[in-house]
């Protein structure tokens, strides 16, 4: 199991590219980040290299909410799958828009759109990555608000490269049964997100215990990535640095 931090939420005084450097010496396999037409992408990756890390994930270029659900999507997310995959990022995470008026609809609209990109994931060797949010809090209106429909979209696919991104943040808010739905859906599962319950800060000081959470996903054998995506409440060099060390258990 390795871990990424996701670099736009923290350490706000600091140029986002220097952040990767820190990340680094933190002790992190690698950094993530939301939006490639804001962060040179390249240049995070000729960075990260430099540090002996990678960059283990990022958005879709224009990435928007509605995009995967747009008339939009399979031109602009292929762009995304070439550009991105050729500089070495190898998971593209994807949101399902907001809610439409047929909501039938737009589950299928999901499947078709994703049926149709697999094959250049597989052709690049990125893994696209469906993420649902909460609709309760941070995203309201959000489609995709249910890992158990992402897992369902996931499995009719039917792409190695075309799994879900579970963010333990998001779906303690809607569903809770978070160790249950994580051993049950372990296959479809291509990326971990964490955050603290309520409010988004340190993992370590919400509701779940997370060491209990990391040790379940060792113990089934999950060699992928888990991202800190969080808000710091002591957002400085020492006190992500502390963070780390408690959810890793000091590894």
């Amino acid at each position: 199991m390795k871990y990424s931090l996701c670099i736009e939420p923290v350490l706000p005084d600091m140029e986002p590219l220097d952040r990767i450097a820190v990340a680094a010496e933190i002790g992190y396999d690698a950094v993530e980040f939301w939006n490639p037409a804001r962060i040179d992408a390249e240049e995070a990756v000729r960075r990260a290299a430099r540090c002996g890390i990678e960059v283990s994930a990022c958005c879709a270029f224009q990435h928007r909410r509605d995009h995967l659900a747009s008339d939009r999507a399979v031109p602009s997310i292929t762009r995304s799958i070439e550009e991105l995959g050729g500089l070495g990022i190898r998971r593209v995470i994807l949101m399902s828009g907001d809610v439409h008026a047929r909501v039938d609809d737009q589950r299928l609209i999901l499947v078709e759109n994703l049926k149709r990109l697999r094959d250049a994931a597989e052709k690049h060797g990125v893994c696209l990555l469906l993420e649902p949010l909460n609709s309760y809090v941070d995203h309201k209106g959000y489609y995709l608000d249910s890992s158990y429909v992402a897992f369902e979209i996931a499995r009719i696919v039917d792409s190695p490269n075309v799994k879900v991104l579970y963010d333990v943040y998001h779906m303690q808010i809607m569903e809770g049964n978070i160790l249950d739905t994580i051993a049950g859906n372990l296959s479809r599962i291509g990326h971990i997100h964490l955050a603290g319950v309520p409010n988004r800060h340190e993992p370590s000081l919400g509701e779940l215990d997370i060491r209990r959470v990391l040790r379940q996903l060792e113990a089934l054998g999950y060699n992928g990535y888990v991202g800190m995506e969080y808000w710091p409440l002591d957002n400085t060099r020492d006190g992500l640095l502390r963070e780390f060390q408690t959810v890793t258990g000091g590894r």
